[in-house]
């Protein structure tokens, strides 16, 4: 005796089915990835975004640091030897 499987539908059937409906879900799933691939714009933004706020935190470390060094070298800004 032989065990049948049951058969199954196509992810997306053909239009020879006679099926023109579309599944929520696999509709769902075609607009997300229409939706992550805008022209690379969105992955630009992954890449910059952190390299910006890393700058960003780095620009003030080293503003702050500048200000605690003038603070201890007694207040007034380095002056430059005259020429």
């Amino acid at each position: 005796m032989a065990v049948q499987t049951p058969k199954r539908s196509p992810l997306f059937p053909s239009s020879g089915s006679g099926s023109r409906r579309c599944p929520a879900y696999h509709r769902r799933v075609v607009e997300a990835t229409i939706l992550a691939h805008q022209g690379g714009w969105d992955e630009a933004l992954v890449v910059a975004i952190p390299i910006v706020v890393f700058a960003w935190i780095l620009w003030m470390a080293n503003r702050r640091a500048a200000r605690l060094q003038q603070e201890r070298d007694g207040g007034t800004p380095p002056v430059s030897p005259p020429d």
